[in-house]
């Protein structure tokens, strides 16, 4: 899981607290299973995307954007303020694309 903490949060080795650890449990569980499979693929069994492509019957290239998208969005709960004024720098809204801006 050290792995996955980092690619999370690159400046933290891992989660300091059974709390956060839990945290991340749970935030892996409310995400599509696909997505799960693909963390587990990578990140407990340290497998090569070209093997969980294999796997899973998709290009290393879906597995490569599925993974970004799990991660970002267990990013985004860890850390939505950061991502929150990440979005409004890029694009003017910090509210996401689909919220009217005030």
């Amino acid at each position: 899981m050290k792995d996955l903490y980092k690619a999370i949060s690159p400046e933290i080795e891992t989660f300091d607290s059974e709390e956060k650890k839990m945290a991340l449990q749970e935030a892996i569980k409310c995400l599509p299973e696909d997505l799960q499979n693909i963390l587990e693929l990578r990140f407990t069994l340290h497998l090569p995307m070209k093997v969980i492509a294999g796997e899973l019957g998709y290009s290393a290239g879906t597995i490569s954007l599925k993974l970004h998208r799990a991660l970002t969005r267990l990013k985004k709960q860890f850390y939505p303020q950061e991502f929150a004024e990440i979005y409004q720098v890029l694009y003017g809204n910090p509210h996401g694309p689909n919220k009217a801006l005030n």
